[in-house]
């Protein structure tokens, strides 16, 4: 797509800026019009008028921006100016994609360290244009950046590396396609990108994978009496600031514990906000200065509040300094040792960034990671319960 045929959005409403680099216009410039005839409002370097200091146009541009996006390649991980823009939108905490168009893209340490907690979408793996627009709308973080009225964009097949023509089962042992929203639980992966935790906590995100809980939960946001952690993992117990939950739980259990969306909350959420049946989300809570993240879902037919969800999934940091342990009181200060001593050997190692994540699972959909690294501040446990049942419910 000619340059010509794509424009530039002016104005104060919320935009999404993208970085990438020159020698992929090809490739990202046809990915820019689809996305700006779906309705997005797109800012790029072709913006910047004549005249005018680039440095300073590309940073005001950034720091004005609502979300960040950035197109990963070969070509992108070298380019300097490229990586200037991710460390800028990760100082001014924006929230961000990476968009990968080609498989196997090695990211410098410093930038991978970076972009721990940017969601990843893997462009070269959609089939048509059209299922790169349905799975970037599912990222949640970009609606505020898409007109009401948007027509849907051609089916025709993305411009991207050759890669693209390899079938999912080839690419298997990549990362998945992380969003905000996800139509369907990933099977066994599990990972509320527990390694993306290593920076602080995910965000998810993360590598951010949604899971869903069982349909089984209250929604009468009444806490079983009596409920005590468990020895075993498969009972998906853990305790909190002092008191002790079971997954899957009434979001409104913790409310009343005095937990609320944290004002930094990448979703603009609030409890009031609708939620749609069988769309989970994961948002950012904090109480007294501490902060966590769950996994919230509406399991009913129907819409519900966000107040009315239902908890799925729930992730902790050692650096919050939150009193949270799970069966056993396993908190973040245990050992490997400790840990297989506790629940036998993991079901799955992961090595990651300065980190090693230890996966446990009772079975496909319900589990528990750990995330050892070498700094104890930044370990992280993340705890999900998954009724297997509902998954064809998202088919």
């Amino acid at each position: 797509m000619p340059t010509t045929d794509l424009h530039v959005y002016k104005g104060n409403d919320p935009y999404i800026f993208v970085s990438y680099a020159h020698r992929d216009a090809d490739r990202v410039f046809p990915l820019i019009g689809a996305l700006q005839e779906a309705g997005y409002r797109v800012w790029f370097d072709q913006g910047i008028e004549a005249g005018t200091e680039w440095s300073n146009n590309i940073a005001s541009h950034l720091s004005n921006c609502s979300t960040f996006l950035f197109f990963t390649s070969s070509n992108s991980v070298q380019s300097e100016n490229c990586l200037d823009e991710v460390a800028y939108a990760k100082s001014h905490k924006k929230p961000a994609l990476l968009a990968f168009l080609e498989e196997d893209v090695v990211l410098p340490d410093g930038t991978e360290m970076q972009t721990a907690r940017f969601q990843r979408m893997y462009v070269n793996r959609q089939r048509s244009m059209e299922e790169f627009i349905e799975n970037f709308t599912g990222a949640a973080m970009f609606d505020a950046c898409r007109e009401v009225a948007a027509p849907v964009a051609p089916a025709e097949a993305p411009a991207v590396s050759a890669a693209a023509t390899a079938p999912a089962a080839s690419v298997a042992t990549a990362a998945p396609t992380t969003i905000t929203k996800i139509k369907k639980p990933l099977n066994k992966a599990l990972v509320i990108g527990i390694a993306a935790v290593a920076a602080v906590i995910v965000a998810a995100v993360v590598l951010l994978v949604v899971f869903l809980g069982s349909s089984s939960a209250a929604s009468s946001g009444t806490m079983p009496e009596g409920l005590q952690l468990s020895a075993s993992l498969s009972d998906h117990t853990f305790r909190l600031e002092g008191t002790v939950y079971k997954l899957p739980l009434p979001y409104q259990d913790l409310l009343d514990q005095g937990w609320a969306i944290s004002s930094d909350d990448l979703n603009g959420l609030t409890n009031d906000s609708p939620l749609e049946s069988m769309e989970p989300v994961m948002i950012n809570l904090e109480r007294q200065g501490k902060n966590l993240q769950v996994v919230l879902y509406n399991e009913s037919s129907g819409q519900k509040t966000v107040r009315e969800s239902t908890v799925g999934a729930i992730v902790a940091t050692k650096s919050e300094n939150i009193d949270f342990c799970i069966a056993q009181g396993i908190s973040f200060n245990a050992t490997k040792e400790e840990l297989i001593k506790a629940f036998g050997e993991p079901n799955e190692q992961q090595d990651s960034y300065n980190a090693v994540i230890l996966q446990w699972m009772t079975n496909d959909y319900s589990g528990m990671e750990f995330m050892l690294t070498e700094d104890a501040n930044e370990r992280a446990i993340a705890l999900m319960n998954i009724d297997p049942s509902l998954a064809y419910m998202l088919d």
